[in-house]
């Protein structure tokens, strides 16, 4: 896993452009190495911070960390990737939780994000000074049609273990609530999160954007301020946005893992109907 970096002034996210595998590569939801920079000039104070940012992002994807969250990740495979018979049947049924490897290899085999994208941040400041973290922010860089094509899911119930992020991408600007924040009771939410890192006092953070109304494709800001100046941590997908679809009715197709054949089985009956998909 590589660490994310700040390199300066930023120029705007690029868009899609190095074609269809490229472009596929850049939107599995791949984030064990994320590119991450300085934005200046977003906040209301004057002063910013220049050169390197005094933070370190580092990110991690479903199947790189365990949770006691119960957002499982939904994984969509788009129309011309691969078809449910195609997936190994060492990664289903039975064998799945004893062998591992199942979000890997959907995510090497053009899977997408839907309805609820999840990742872990773990955040440390870069020397002993400290740093203090104002918050997180949601933005977004791009809305499509939802991704037409299959998913399957293996969703469960549980509590959230550490400090959450919930971000609703479909509001305009996508909004962002925490719980789970040092002191509080269990299932209370606070609309600000401020913590202080150093290089050897690190904060960890899940990280569950939704979308029900189409594809986003969207970046996470940290916002912190270090000797008294301010500054924004972009962090991103190796220089590409997050991307998330929504499950919309006539253009997903449901498959549940048979645990007795580990095969995929078409269950057209739990297609999307205009709900999200639940937990339990």
């Amino acid at each position: 896993m590589r660490k994310s970096d700040a390199l300066g002034a930023a120029e705007p996210l690029p868009r899609r452009w190095i074609g269809q595998v490229v472009a596929a590569l850049t939107t599995l939801g791949v984030l064990s190495a994320v590119g991450a920079y300085y934005v200046p000039g977003l906040l209301a104070r004057g002063s910013q911070v220049s050169g390197r940012a005094p933070l370190v992002v580092d990110v991690a994807a479903p199947g790189d960390y365990t949770s006691e969250s119960f957002f499982t990740p939904i994984y969509l495979f788009p129309d011309g990737t691969v078809k449910p018979s195609q997936v190994p049947r060492e990664l289903l049924g039975a064998q799945r939780d004893a062998v591992g490897g199942y979000e890997d290899w959907a995510r090497e085999h053009g899977a997408i994000m839907a309805q609820d994208q999840t990742m872990r941040l773990t955040i440390r400041g870069r020397g002993s000074e400290p740093v203090i973290v104002n918050g997180l922010r949601a933005r977004v860089v791009e809305r499509e049609q939802v991704v037409a094509g299959w998913f399957t899911h293996g969703r469960g119930c549980g509590g959230v273990a550490i400090r959450e992020a919930d971000i609703d991408l479909d509001e305009t600007p996508p909004s962002i609530r925490f719980t789970g924040l040092d002191g509080d009771s269990p299932g209370t939410e606070r609309l600000a999160l401020t913590v202080q890192v150093t290089d050897t006092d690190v904060e960890v953070v899940d990280v569950v954007a939704h979308t029900y109304q189409g594809r986003v494709d969207w970046v996470l800001e940290v916002l912190y301020e270090s000797a008294g100046k301010d500054g924004v941590l972009v962090v991103d997908s190796e220089g590409e946005p997050f991307v998330v679809t929504a499950l919309a009715p006539g253009f997903a197709q449901y498959y549940r893992e048979d645990y007795e054949t580990s095969a995929m089985i078409r269950e057209a009956s739990a297609d999307p109907a205009g709900d999200p998909v639940g937990m339990c």
